[in-house]
């Protein structure tokens, strides 16, 4: 009976053996660190089943297979601990040179030890080889984690994606990691962020992410020189997976301007990027130092009146025109959302009065008119200046014209006269040539009645 169970042991222990090759081959894990696995899975095997033993250790033979486990009791002057301690002459006996403070080692029966291995060793021996897989792939994607990776989709499942990715290494693409609009095929090529290696199932595998934060950052840095350089900075990242991101950027560079930098001429650099996420929406914000300018910016809508900003308590007191308070939310508050997370503030948003801007727009429409009335009143009083400046010169002018006309007038009729005069004269000389004048010897004769 003896003989057949040291036999039964003997081909169980072969047996082992065996199975660590074929998990060594099939998990491309070295012998030696399944065997060293092993040891340690049947020590926390038998420390479970042995717990009133303070030292247990185990002796595995890597050749055979073979395991021996020992329970360790210490040589003290007396015992107060049966089953850990001995005292010295008993340690003596079973070691003449055996002294107070050595340990006696004591071998577990085999029967029990073959019991616990088939108990317990089993699950403790996959706990381990699982570490040690995952310690490989945590070796061969250390590099990658939080970096984009590319694959090959192998099969599609009802809620995740096996993508074959370098080394020949299965990732897992799960439903929420996706964009709702993803649709992928088999042997398509894929993008995804490498968020972490995890237990899948019975293995560990690198898990995927298409809707992570970062895996935007990663897509700009990849498409915008200035972003990967550090030139242009991004200060922080909120996104609505598969709807609407918005980005706070800042530049080192006075020169660069940021906001450009990441769009491109006429949208050339955010495009790609726009169509790796399926048309997900990207709003590019300089970032701002004054906590109220930069809430205004990143909301981006019409009608705020006034924001009050509560530091301590990080708070945002939005005023704002009823009309213009469904944009501030967005859809299903999509934009308030996105901005709390891109802030850090909670917003609540206090309505401004309709009466109250009805008011503010007449007032500044008849400010509006009163402007341009006396602006008009400007102009009349200016055209008018200018009017009777005109009409001066105009008269001075006619005036001008009248004396010019009046002197012309003049020496015609002076002209007139002189030949009017000349011509009498000449007539006057005829008339003397035909008669005589009276000498003075002669006398005027009187004219008999």
């Amino acid at each position: 009976m003896a003989v057949r169970n040291k036999k039964a042991q003997e081909e169980n222990a072969v047996n082992l053996m065996e199975a660590l090759s074929e998990i060594s081959q099939e998990k491309d894990i070295s012998k030696e660190d399944l065997i060293k696995a092993l040891e340690e899975a049947i020590l926390q095997a038998a420390q479970r089943k042995y717990t009133n033993f303070d030292r247990i250790s185990v002796n595995l033979e890597h050749k055979t297979g073979k395991a021996d486990v020992f329970y360790t009791k210490l040589v003290v002057k007396e015992v107060e601990d049966q089953e850990n301690e001995i005292d010295l002459e008993t340690a003596k006996e079973i070691n003449e040179r055996a002294e107070l403070g050595d340990e006696i080692s004591f071998p577990i029966e085999k029967k029990e030890l073959h019991n616990v291995i088939a108990q317990a060793t089993r699950q403790i021996l996959l706990g381990k080889v699982r570490d040690i897989e995952k310690d490989i792939l945590m070796k061969k994607f250390s590099d990658k984690i939080n970096q984009i990776v590319y694959g090959k989709v192998a099969r599609i499942e009802r809620n995740r994606v096996y993508v074959i990715l370098a080394t020949n290494v299965e990732g897992v693409l799960d439903k929420r990691d996706m964009l709702w609009n993803d649709k992928f095929q088999s042997g398509e090529m894929i993008r995804a962020l490498l968020t972490d290696i995890r237990l899948e199932g019975r293995n560990y595998m690198p898990v995927l992410s298409r809707t992570h934060a970062d895996f935007l950052l990663r897509l700009l840095e990849s498409e915008i020189p200035e972003i990967y350089d550090h030139t242009v900075l991004i200060q922080k990242v909120a996104r609505d997976p598969g709807g609407k991101s918005k980005i706070l950027v800042s530049s080192k560079n006075e020169d660069i301007d940021p906001v450009g930098a990441c769009i491109g001429p006429k949208g050339s650099r955010i495009s790609p990027i726009i169509t790796e996420l399926n048309g997900e929406r990207i709003d590019v914000i300089a970032w701002r130092e004054n906590p109220a300018e930069l809430m205004s910016a990143v909301l981006n809508v019409e009608g705020i009146k006034a924001i009050t900003i509560n530091s301590q308590e990080k708070v945002a007191y939005i005023e704002i025109v009823e009309d213009f308070m469904s944009a501030a939310l967005g859809r299903r508050g999509q934009n308030v959302r996105l901005t709390e997370q891109l802030t850090g503030f909670q917003i609540k948003f206090v309505p401004f009065s309709q009466e109250i801007h009805r008011k503010e727009l007449l007032s500044n429409l008849f400010k509006s008119e009163e402007d341009l009335s006396a602006t008009k009143e400007e102009k009349t009083t200016e055209s008018s200046d200018v009017q009777k400046d005109a009409s001066s010169d105009l008269e001075g002018k006619l005036a001008e014209e009248k004396s010019e006309e009046k002197s012309s007038e003049k020496k015609t009729l002076e002209k007139e006269w002189a030949q009017k005069e000349s011509v009498a004269i000449l007539e006057a000389e005829e008339g003397l040539k035909g008669s005589t004048l009276p000498t003075e010897n002669q006398k005027e004769v009187p004219l008999k009645k």
